[in-house]
């Protein structure tokens, strides 16, 4: 390998899948946000802005099913918090 060259080993705990799914955040502030990816170990959602999304934070996602009739409720603690101009990326690791 040469200078110009880099090698990286993946550190991911588990593999992830893309999943563009409508959720909503409940702890520790209502908001609707976006799974952009899911793994057996975390998620990955943007949502809006709030200063209570702060990272060592609980938080627990509401997940409906596809049909519309149960619903799913996540537990997790936020790892990282990446704000955009228009949306704050939140990554969870799944309790």
């Amino acid at each position: 390998m040469d200078d110009n060259e880099f090698s990286f080993e993946e550190s991911r705990r588990a593999n992830r899948i893309i999943w563009n799914r409508p959720v909503r955040i409940i702890t520790p502030v209502q908001l609707p946000a976006l799974i952009l990816n899911v793994s057996a170990v975390g998620l990955l959602l943007n949502t809006h802005f709030d200063k209570s999304l702060v990272e060592g934070c609980d938080i627990e996602v509401v997940i409906p099913h596809a049909t519309g009739k149960d619903i799913i409720t996540v537990k997790g603690k936020i790892v990282r918090v990446k704000k955009f101009q228009d949306k704050l990326q939140v990554a969870i690791d799944i309790k």
